[in-house]
């Protein structure tokens, strides 16, 4: 069987020209430029390469980046101070987390300092209420809606197809499950708890593997002519990466899959842009919905 590479990196490379587009007439027409801050707490060095990737794209697409970076020793108050000075900042459109915090620290509380209206990971408990309850006036979280794309590049109607999405967080797993019923899929949801794992994954004609856990998936656990989107990113003791997927070994048996690294990194980046660009619009009370002009949500 063929199967077909989605390569992320250059379906991203396309849609961020499609962004520039948005942000260079945003400019002209209201001079205004869209502005992503990021506060990182300590020096993960995972972390910091992220940073580090967020700010370049931010410079490609001509938008702006604050990088704010404390040190692993702040108290938690002084977190706290810092997310309502960027909320009070009106120059500032959206504001970003960078996860993971130090262990002292409380991740769902400082989440919930972020305002809502700047919320561009889509964590606060307001924005995935919205998003629950199919409100797309809130943000959604970045890494869901690149897998959705992905897989809208290859799969032209999702309704009727049984979507298999193992992993249960709620960056990943659990808004790409509500992401997908909303396309008519029927998903099944698994996870590390899930006994039996091969009986479920052979039904599968989408198969999302957010787990963290290297080369799980080999193709004598999938159904031939499956999509697969790899959410996964692990490093091997050798230095190199690899995804939840056993890449070469599946890529035998399904239809479609992405590469790692080079699949949804890119396109998790790419909609934090789109999410920063459509709070920016907001700002100005500008109706455009990019979550329907790009994804078809409604």
């Amino acid at each position: 069987m063929v199967c077909t590479l989605i390569n992320g990196k250059q379906i991203a490379n396309t849609l961020q020209v499609k962004i520039a587009d948005l942000v260079d007439t945003l400019k002209k027409k209201h001079f205004l430029n869209p502005t992503l801050a990021i506060l990182q707490v300590g020096n993960d060095e995972p972390s910091s390469i992220y940073v580090k990737n967020k700010l370049e794209v931010l410079k490609k697409l001509n938008m702006s980046g604050r990088h704010l970076h404390l040190p692993d020793s702040v108290a938690q108050r002084d977190v706290e101070k810092e997310l309502e000075n960027l909320n009070n900042d009106t120059s500032i459109h959206g504001i970003l987390l960078q996860l993971p915090l130090p262990a002292h620290l409380d991740k769902i509380k400082l989440l919930q300092y972020i305002s809502p209206k700047k919320d561009v990971d889509g964590l606060t408990i307001y924005n995935q209420g919205l998003f629950f309850n199919d409100i797309y006036t809130g943000f959604i979280p970045c890494t869901p809606l690149g897998c959705l794309y992905l897989l809208k590049k290859v799969i032209k109607d999702l309704s009727g197809k049984i979507a298999v999405v193992i992993g249960r967080s709620n960056l990943t797993g659990k808004p790409l499950s509500l992401l997908l019923l909303r396309q008519g899929c029927t998903v099944i949801q698994a996870h590390s708890q899930t006994k039996n794992l091969m009986s479920i994954t052979k039904q599968a004609d989408i198969l999302v593997a957010a787990t963290g856990t290297p080369k799980l998936i080999r193709k004598e656990m999938l159904k031939p002519g499956v999509k697969i989107i790899d959410v996964g990113i692990n490093r091997l003791p050798s230095g190199g990466l690899c995804g939840d997927v056993d890449y070469q070994n599946a890529k035998e048996i399904a239809g479609a899959i992405t590469p790692v690294p080079g699949g949804v990194g890119p396109m998790t980046v790419t909609m934090l842009m789109l999410n920063t660009l459509q709070a920016t619009y907001r700002t100005l009370n500008i109706r455009t919905s990019l979550y329907e002009t790009f994804l078809d949500l409604q």
